[in-house]
């Protein structure tokens, strides 16, 4: 669409806060794995300039709380594009998504339906399934999804309440590197649809979440990975007129920015070998900040801005680089040899 590539062109022009790489890896992912539209998840980067992009390019959003509805809208996004994706509600919020027009929405158990019944009769609900997650990096299936055995009893339930369940949705987890498990989760669910079908539900839409990488290291396995899907798909959907949905986070976002540090002190220390001294180097940022424990799952790379030809006599030496909390957790590196001019 032109907007898109004015959009994009303009991004470059200004040297905005994200590159066109992200628009180009994108549009990559929603060809290979030939979807009818990503819905977007705020919580991996809810930056204004980068949601009014998705805006642009037709995205939907996933959207686990109030605030990340508000700031979708804000954006300017159609409120029939917004899933309220997590399975257990706050009253207040599902209220608040029925007075704008957000009626796509997830459940997991009773406890919901009875909740949604009350306060949000009309929704179209998608029903969350567990998936295998063995080699995903975080397994979300210990706090949201239900057992293929509880789908009957929930569906005659949604149909005792006279609500509108609609489909399916599955995650296999952060940082999936199972085609298997995103295959299994796809085969459990043409089994619900059928059972679906079998208790006079018509379903239109299936939503495979994410667990995409958003690194190029990754890549190779994210075009295998798709190829897997797309042919799961076709052999369980074959005819089918539904909706396809993912709900990618990182792979979409994690091009978008760089990070940049200040090195606020540093200190040495006198120790045996190494000429007798350890350096260590404090940041202006840490563990509670863009450093939490887990930051290295995500592909993050270190890029030094001096160069090695810019170094005068590099001194190898074994150093440590903290982050500004008073807390031991908020060492970013510890006993690194690294290059230091």
């Amino acid at each position: 669409m032109d907007v898109e590539k004015d959009f994009a062109n303009d991004t470059i022009r200004n040297r905005n806060i994200f590159d066109y790489l992200l628009l180009k890896s994108s549009e990559n992912a929603a060809k290979l794995l030939k979807l009818i539209y990503f819905s977007e998840a705020v919580k991996a980067n809810a930056d204004p300039v980068l949601m009014r992009l998705f805006v642009l390019l037709e995205y939907g959003f996933d959207c686990s709380t109030e605030g990340e509805i508000r700031l979708a809208l804000k954006s300017g996004a159609d409120p029939k594009k917004i899933i309220f994706a997590h399975t257990i509600k706050v009253r207040k919020a599902l209220k608040y998504a029925s007075s704008v027009g957000v009626d796509l929405m997830t459940f997991d158990c009773k406890e919901e339906l009875l909740k949604i019944n009350q306060d949000f009769p009309t929704a179209r609900l998608i029903l969350r399934l567990k998936s295998e997650s063995k080699k995903s990096v975080y397994n979300l299936n210990k706090k949201f999804g239900c057992d293929l055995s509880e789908v009957e009893n929930l569906l005659l339930r949604a149909k005792n309440l006279n609500l509108n369940v609609v489909g399916v949705s599955f995650h296999v987890g952060a940082l999936c590197e199972s085609s298997e498990t995103f295959v299994s989760a796809i085969e459990n669910s043409r089994l619900v649809f059928s059972l679906a079908e079998r208790h006079g539900f018509k379903f239109t839409i299936l939503d495979i979440g994410s667990g995409f990488f958003g690194s190029k290291e990754k890549e190779s396995f994210f075009y295998e990975l798709t190829q897997e899907i797309k042919t799961s798909l076709e052999k369980n959907f074959p005819t089918e007129d539904i909706e396809i949905i993912a709900e990618p986070g990182c792979y979409c976002v994690a091009s978008a920015f760089s990070l940049v540090t200040s090195i606020i002190g540093k200190k040495s220390i006198a120790q045996n070998g190494n000429n007798g001294l350890q350096k260590e180097y404090y940041l202006n940022d840490g563990f509670y900040g863009s450093f939490p424990y887990f930051y290295k799952d995500y592909d993050v790379k270190h890029v030094p801005l001096l160069k090695n030809k810019d170094r005068v006599k590099p001194i190898i030496e074994t150093s440590t680089v903290a982050g500004a909390q008073m807390n031991n957790s908020a060492v970013a590196d510890e006993e690194q040899t690294i290059a230091l001019q």
